[in-house]
């Protein structure tokens, strides 16, 4: 059989591809497509691994950036971050920190303008809570810190337990500094005027004792037992004196700016002998005088002719006292047609000096001013049981002029079992040592249902500078407290025989000159009484103290802006309040536990001293372990009570 070579069939492609006519062209562009994509594919992978190496390592710069404190960087890097992790609720926290920092920041930047550097420095604290050092915070810092060191202890005395060494100091235009000797247990012994400190230090084999055991006729705190005294000079202390004095057997410590009295009382109260009452009165035990200069003491002692004998007064800048002697004076001490009343002045180691003398009659006080030139005589004569005459009179002590009477008033006394000697004071006077009237005499004279103020000169016997009446039915107790060189302020609260007064109010009276007297009337808590008032800071403060849960008393510093005063029924603001133990009974114008000072209120709590605004708008703790305060700008000085 044989074969054909021609195709038995032909199959035609009736849908053939289109011929391309540039050759191989295609296959090469879906080669560059694909390639692409791989390229976009690893790009975009590569892309989102370089994002989030970044953003990982942002955020890392970031987290080491808050614990810096460095929010700007922080929060910048958190943006970076975006996305990741919690980056963006971060920086959210972030941005509110900044914030905060930034308005605290300009707030105080605004007080440090305004003076106002409580506030400033409270600004700058919050702010330094969020950054530590911004911008120029830590100098805003510093210069705030200093003015508030300044305005609330400036001459205040602190025991500074972490300071080394650990003692008391002193704060002022250099700073603390140490008084020499002090330790721990050391604190500032009585009160005084002046340039000079008195305080106590451990003696050559001083131990501390848990409770120390009193020696034979100590009558100080059992604390002093071992120790020594100590008078250093303000403000930098090179000059100081070891005291001869076994401070163990004294109860009472003054001092001036020549030296230092000393008082070891074994009976002395208001009432002894028949003197009726007196700020100072010691009738029994010793009284010393250690001048800063010398090396001789001079103890005073009593001369045990007449009936009774009383030291009445003391001039804190000399050695120079007062002293009254009785003849004819019944055993109890009361004053008779036949009791004889002398004064007389003299010099520690010296023979007292008569200067005047009373028939029929007694003393209620006697003072020496200031300068030493005058002194106030307060006398009462009996006329029947409920009549006597009393009178207030100025004493020239260089014997220039004869005793001049500034008052006389025919008083209705109440004897028998609730009698009490002060209220039966209707004149009671006392000398000005600030304010405008600095050196004249102030005289509130009682009557029924009113008091009379009155400002006196002593150079001149013409009308009174100043005169006021206070209308009450209740006998008011006026004293002196520290104002201003441009007034002059007197507060008084009630006098009550109740052992539990009702609610009550405080007199305020303050003088400036050629302007009439202003009146307030404050109210203050049921239970309590006035202690201490100061003007500072365009602020009247006061202390009060009231029953508190037993065993404890309370005692309450209050403030009132002077703008205020002249208002009636008028409450003031508390600022700070306190409960102590009824035994621990401390002198408001001298508390180891606050301290007015000129602008700010510095007190302890819980061992950190405070300072807080007068008005209460700011308040910082302005250091640690503060144990104790006291003021040594003479506060108490300036509290003159009435006699």
């Amino acid at each position: 059989m044989s074969y054909s070579e021609e195709p038995i069939s032909v199959v035609e492609d009736l849908d053939p591809e289109p011929q391309d006519k540039r050759g191989g062209a295609r296959p090469l562009l879906e080669l560059v497509l694909g390639l692409l994509l791989l390229f976009g594919v690893i790009g975009f992978a590569g892309w989102q691994w370089i994002k989030q190496e970044t953003q990982q390592s942002s955020y890392a710069q970031a987290t080491d950036a808050l614990i810096r404190q460095d929010w700007d960087s922080a929060y910048a890097l958190f943006v970076q971050a975006s996305g990741y992790r919690d980056a963006d609720r971060q920086a959210e926290n972030v941005q509110t920190r900044i914030d905060d920092r930034n308005r605290q920041y300009k707030l105080a930047v605004d007080y440090k303008q305004q003076g106002k550097w409580l506030a400033s420095l409270v600004a700058i604290q919050k702010m330094s809570g969020i950054q530590t050092v911004y911008k120029d915070s830590a100098e805003i810092d510093r210069e705030a810190r200093d003015h508030v060191y300044s305005d609330a202890i400036s001459g205040t005395v602190a025991m500074r337990q972490n300071a080394n060494p650990t003692g008391l100091y002193y704060y002022g235009t250099q700073g603390w500094l140490w008084l020499p000797q002090s330790d721990a247990f050391s604190k500032i012994r009585g009160n005084g005027l002046g340039d000079w400190l008195v305080y106590d230090v451990p003696g050559d084999n001083w131990l501390k004792q848990p409770t120390p055991t009193p020696q034979a006729g100590s009558v100080g705190p059992d604390e002093l037992v071992g120790r020594r005294l100590m008078a250093a000079r303000m403000p930098d202390f090179t000059e100081r004196k070891l005291l001869p004095f076994d401070p163990g057997i004294y109860g009472g410590y003054l001092w001036g700016q020549d030296g230092v009295w000393l008082f070891s009382f074994t009976s002395s109260n208001y009432f002894s002998a028949p003197v009726r009452y007196s700020y100072f009165t010691l009738s029994n035990g010793s009284l010393t005088y250690q001048s800063f200069s010398s090396p001789l003491a001079f103890t005073v002692t009593h001369d045990t002719s007449p009936d009774y004998a009383a030291i009445m007064d003391v001039d804190p800048n000399s050695d120079r006292y007062l002293l009254a002697r009785w003849e004819g004076a019944t055993g109890d001490g009361t004053a008779t047609r036949d009791t004889n009343t002398s004064l007389y002045l003299a010099h520690a180691g010296s023979e007292p000096k008569l200067i005047y003398t009373l028939k029929g009659g007694s003393f209620v006080s006697a003072q020496l001013s200031e300068d030493g030139r005058y002194a106030l005589l307060n006398t009462y004569v009996p006329l029947d049981q409920r009549t006597e005459r009393q009178n207030v009179l100025l004493l020239d002590l260089q014997g220039n002029t004869p005793p001049r009477n500034l008052a006389q008033v025919l008083a209705q006394v109440e004897h028998g079992p609730m009698y009490n000697p002060i209220e039966s004071s209707w004149l009671q006077a006392t000398f000005l040592t600030d304010g405008p009237y600095a050196g004249k005499v102030l005289l509130a004279e009682y009557d029924v249902d009113h008091s009379q103020i009155r400002v006196l000169d002593i150079q001149s016997a013409g009308e009174p500078l100043v005169e006021t009446v206070v209308q009450t039915g209740i006998k008011l107790r006026w004293t002196v407290f520290p104002g201003r060189d441009d007034l002059t302020l007197i507060a008084a609260s009630e006098m009550t025989k109740q052992i539990s007064p009702p609610a009550q109010s405080i007199r305020v009276i303050t003088l400036a000159a050629g302007k009439p007297p202003t009146l307030t009337e404050l109210s203050i808590d049921r239970q309590s009484y006035l202690e201490f008032a100061a003007i500072v800071d365009d602020y009247l403060v006061y202390t009060s103290s009231g029953y508190g849960p037993a065993p404890y008393t309370s005692r309450t510093v209050s403030t009132f802006p002077l703008a205020g005063l002249g208002s009636t029924d008028e409450r003031p603001s508390v600022l700070y309040k306190n409960d102590l133990l009824a035994d621990s009974y401390k002198d408001p114008s001298e508390s180891d536990s606050y301290a007015f000072g000129s602008g700010l209120f510095a007190y302890i709590r819980d061992d950190d001293l405070h300072v807080r605004a007068y008005d209460g708008s700011a308040d910082i703790v302005l250091k640690h372990n503060i144990s104790y305060l006291y003021t040594a700008r003479g506060l108490s000085w300036q509290v003159k009570q009435l006699r």
